[in-house]
């Protein structure tokens, strides 16, 4: 089929259709003003690209085959000016184009001079830009339309659900203790409620040992119910906070940035990606997440912290606690070990230790903790206010040891829980509450 136009006219505008072998190409004409008679939109090289491709590489060719026979058919005295960016072919007397008239691409034209038809003096261009003008007021209502009704959805309409509380245990890193936080995500009201439908969403706090401000990283979200029991924070490798949010993530204090388990498995072409989405047997052993097969195998991978690139290692077992460990497994007699069932822990400059209040169930109060020297002299006394029968986590350290456990309960108030972190040093102590 050999290429060929054609013209519709719709009054004082239309359409140009132009023809091949290959297929079709639909443009728009309208009338316009002053020494311009019509302008002929073809549409951009985008337009073409993502709805005629394969006009895309003869583009050229045929605007300009569509401005000759546009001014054979209809403008012979006129001239053709072609703009190759926007598509856009301006008619113009030929006095006028004689002046110097430029198209909007700033080529000058390439048609033969005709006279123009009797709606020259129609003011198309105006028109052409009110029109476009027109179409972008009413896009721009409908975002604000969209927005405002997901706004008020959103902040308006739905129900906030309050604070998240902690999941699991908190763990001690160098820098931070990191607690998962699991929130419900705010709901639309109804009358009849159904909490099966509720969403949940978790986080990780970071709180600075150093006492800067806490950050909370969201993690993932839309969470069933129920779904995600076995999430935990792991620990960290110096560089990464690992956790298990139902798939393995990480978060690195320093710039908060979130790891997800697609980049893991990005910066591990050749591995297994069931090494990456079994997470029950993940641990930190020698300053590294590993993971080791549950089948026996004697095979596992550890990360390296820099690359997150998985290396060959032993398997062998880390040899840690195998439960969590209580309060208790810290104390020996009302003195803290430096870890469960360990040596006390013991302080420098001057020497001393750290004791705890006696957890006897015939009395009640806060925790209170002492640092006192080898005559059992005491320099300083702190009470971290937490319920002193329950206490939940003891975290020891070289220069602080953090506590998690709620304040005392007071009647129809189970107690905020608190994670307080005490300096050894002076007995300082930094509270902060684990509802966010």
């Amino acid at each position: 089929m050999q290429p060929a136009v054609s013209i519709v006219e719709h009054g004082r505008s239309g359409e140009v259709l132009y023809r091949d072998s290959r297929g079709a190409l639909r443009g728009y004409w309208e009338f316009g003003g002053g020494d311009v008679v019509v302008t002929v939109s073809m549409g951009t090289a985008e337009a073409w690209l993502r709805a005629q491709p394969w006009a895309v590489g003869e583009r050229t060719a045929i605007l300009r085959f569509v401005a000759k026979e546009v001014v054979r058919q209809r403008a012979p005295t006129c001239t053709a000016e072609v703009d190759e960016l926007s598509g856009d072919i301006i008619l113009q007397q030929a006095g006028a184009a004689a002046t110097g008239h430029r198209a909007p691409g700033g080529r000058r034209s390439t048609g033969n001079p005709v006279p123009p038809p009797a709606e020259a003096a129609a003011t198309w261009v105006r028109r052409y830009a009110d029109l476009r003008a027109r179409f972008a007021l009413v896009v721009l209502a409908l975002v604000l339309v969209a927005g405002g009704i997901a706004w008020l959805q959103q902040d308006v309409f739905a129900i906030d659900p309050g604070k998240g509380s902690p999941l699991g245990d908190s763990v001690r890193t160098a820098t931070h203790v990191a607690t998962l936080i699991d929130t419900l995500q705010p709901y639309m009201p109804t009358l009849n409620r159904d909490p099966s439908r509720d969403r949940r969403r978790l986080s990780l706090l970071l709180v600075p040992l150093d006492g800067g401000e806490p950050a909370l990283v969201p993690v993932t979200g839309d969470l069933q119910p129920g779904s995600y029991s076995l999430s935990r924070v792991i620990g960290s490798d110096g560089r990464t906070v690992w956790l298990v949010a139902n798939d393995l993530y990480g978060v690195e204090p320093g710039s908060l940035t979130l790891v997800t388990p697609e980049e893991v498995k990005r910066a591990n072409p050749s591995l297994d990606p069931q090494w990456i989405d079994d997470t029950r047997g993940m641990e930190l052993f020698d300053g590294r997440l590993r993971m080791r097969a549950l089948d026996g195998s004697g095979i596992a991978f550890a990360l390296d912290p820099a690359t997150r690139r998985a290396v060959p290692v032993d398997a062998a077992p880390s040899g840690a606690w195998p439960l969590r460990p209580r309060p208790e497994d810290y104390l020996d007699g009302d003195t803290l070990r430096s870890g469960p069932r360990a040596g006390p822990l013991k302080l420098h400059d001057p020497d001393g230790t750290l004791r705890l209040s006696p957890v006897r169930r015939d009395a009640s109060g806060t925790l209170q903790v002492s640092r006192v020297d080898a005559a059992g002299r005491a320099a300083w006394t702190t009470d971290t206010g937490i319920d002193r029968f329950r206490l939940q986590q003891v975290l020891p350290g070289p220069d602080s040891t953090a506590f998690v456990g709620p304040w005392p309960q007071v009647p129809n108030d189970l107690g905020e829980p608190l994670l307080v972190i005490l300096r050894h040093a002076d007995g300082s102590a930094v509270s902060h509450s684990l509802l966010r």
